[in-house]
């Protein structure tokens, strides 16, 4: 393979593996992102739930207070006290004690001056044709700004009028003809000696309801279903103050919640995505190493190849060269051979010709021994003759 696509292949290799360091880090630091996603999701949802919880135990609470006012509200309302409510057009108008709070602790002294008057109806105005059929007391409002003056006897300078926190604008006149003339006696301080200055119709009231005037004392105690109805009243009004603020709270952190769960929602969403990429990455790397792998086993083997083939040819070549040599010394030997031939072909004709020059000087010398011998046999065969 060309050395250029190897390259290449491993600068892809390069890439695809920095893009899955990349691809890691980015997992990594979205687990520890749905760490920190699922504890702060775990805080809010056990903060909306224990704000849940705060709320219906609020709820819960402001609706036994309400059930309980409701019912002191209607407690006197018998069938007949509510049809005749309906026929005067009154039974939706409030109680007296739904207009006004007065300063923590001093609750008991209020409703023990107020009695029964405490629980009267408000109206802008007395048109009732018949007496109601059973006791009932209406406060009537009036818009005016003139307010009674209330002149004191002694050097007290706290009223009870005076420790009314909240009171509806219409109401504060028939409160302040109810309360003239009623002092409060703080704690710790001598009601034989505060009373001594008190003029006819003027009273002391202490926290616990007891009532002093100049020449007698009434000791408070529950007498009827008013009792207690200021003190929950605050407490009610305190409960549903806390009310918005815990319901929005409650809104926030359940807004909260589902903020963080989208959150975690998109960051597993992100994670799905990384993985898929991831995987889809590794593959790619996986393959390209493959690749590369096969490349260089290629590359290896066409190495290998080639090296076996420059041994081949180096072997060629020395056997070329051997080969030449052989010849040239058989070439040399060839020349000498033919050189020898040609020197024993002259030698072979002088041989031949000495030869055929023996072999004529043999048949010479043959037939002259033949001739001897001839002639030896005749002279043998005359001597025998002569002989004879």
């Amino acid at each position: 393979p060309s050395e250029n696509v190897l390259n290449e292949k491993e600068s892809q290799l390069s890439n695809v593996e920095a893009e899955i360091a990349k691809l890691e880090r980015r997992t990594a630091e979205a687990v520890q992102n749905e760490q920190a996603l699922n504890m702060a999701l775990k805080n809010s949802r056990d903060s909306h739930l224990a704000e849940q919880r705060a709320l219906s135990l609020l709820e819960a609470e402001i609706s036994s207070l309400n059930k309980i006012q409701q019912t002191m509200r209607n407690g006197n309302n018998e069938a007949a006290m509510s049809s005749w409510l309906k026929s005067a057009g009154l039974e939706n108008n409030a109680r007296i004690w739904q207009k006004l709070s007065i300063k923590s602790g001093w609750e008991t002294a209020l409703e023990s001056a107020l009695g029964a008057r405490l629980n009267a109806l408000t109206t802008s105005e007395i048109s009732v044709s018949s007496r109601p059929p059973a006791a009932l007391s209406l406060a009537l409002g009036s818009d005016s700004a003139v307010l009674l003056s209330q002149k004191l006897t002694h050097s007290r300078q706290t009223t009870l009028y005076g420790l009314i926190e909240k009171i509806s604008p219409n109401l504060q006149v028939v409160m302040q003809d109810w309360l003239t003339g009623i002092y409060v006696l703080e704690d710790g301080e001598d009601a034989n000696v505060q009373r001594i200055n008190l003029s006819q119709g003027e009273c002391l009231v202490n926290r616990h309801g007891d009532i002093y005037t100049a020449h007698s004392v009434s000791y408070f105690g529950a007498q009827s279903l008013l009792h207690g109805v200021l003190e929950r009243q605050a407490q009610l009004d305190a409960l549903e103050q806390k009310l918005p603020n815990l319901q929005q709270k409650l809104v926030e952190t359940n807004g909260q919640v589902l903020s963080l769960e989208q959150q975690l929602q998109a960051l597993r969403n992100e994670q799905q995505t990384h993985g898929l990429q991831l995987k889809s990455t590794t593959q790619q790397a996986h393959q390209l190493g493959l690749e590369i792998q096969q490349f260089k086993q290629q590359q290896t083997n066409a190495m290998q190849r080639q090296k076996m083939l420059q041994a081949d040819s180096a072997l060629a070549n020395e056997k070329l060269r051997k080969l030449k040599s052989e010849i040239a010394s058989k070439e040399q030997l060839l020349a000498e051979t033919s050189q020898n031939m040609t020197q024993l072909q002259s030698q072979k004709e002088v041989a031949r010709a000495i030869r055929q020059q023996a072999e004529m000087v043999l048949n010479e010398a043959r037939t002259q021994l033949q001739a001897l011998e001839h002639a030896h046999q005749e002279k043998t065969f005359n001597i025998k003759l002569n002989n004879n």
